[in-house]
C-alpha cells in the first residue's frame, strides 16, 4: 500500500510539473492568414457553389478558384473543402 501511495504521489508531482493548460479550450490555435480571394472562395463554397460557379462569380478561371480552395484547405490542414469551410466559419474568418 505504501509503495502504491509513493508511486501515485510521484506521478502526481510529475504531472503537476508539466504546466499543462487548465482546460482543452486553453490551447492556443495559431492564427491562420487567408488571402482575400481564399476568403471569397470559401464563402462561396459555404453557399454550396462549385469551383466553376465560383470562377464565374469572381471572374476567374475554374482552375484558379480550385487553387484558392486547395490553398485554404492546406492552410487549415483540412481533409477537404467542407472541413476548411467549417474551420473558417468556426474561427469567424468568413461569414455565411
Amino acid at each position: 500500500m505504501a509503495a502504491m501511495q509513493f508511486v501515485a504521489t510521484t506521478f502526481h508531482d510529475h504531472v503537476v510539473g508539466l504546466n499543462l493548460p487548465k482546460s482543452p479550450m486553453a490551447l492556443e490555435i495559431p492564427p491562420i492568414a487567408l488571402t482575400g480571394r481564399e476568403k471569397e472562395c470559401l464563402t462561396w463554397a459555404s453557399a454550396g457553389k462549385t469551383n466553376q460557379d465560383i470562377g464565374v462569380l469572381l471572374r476567374i478561371s475554374t482552375r484558379t478558384a480550385k487553387k484558392y480552395i486547395e490553398s485554404a484547405v492546406a492552410k487549415f490542414d483540412a481533409s477537404n473543402r467542407a472541413q476548411a469551410v467549417a474551420r473558417a466559419l468556426a474561427l469567424s474568418l468568413i461569414e455565411t
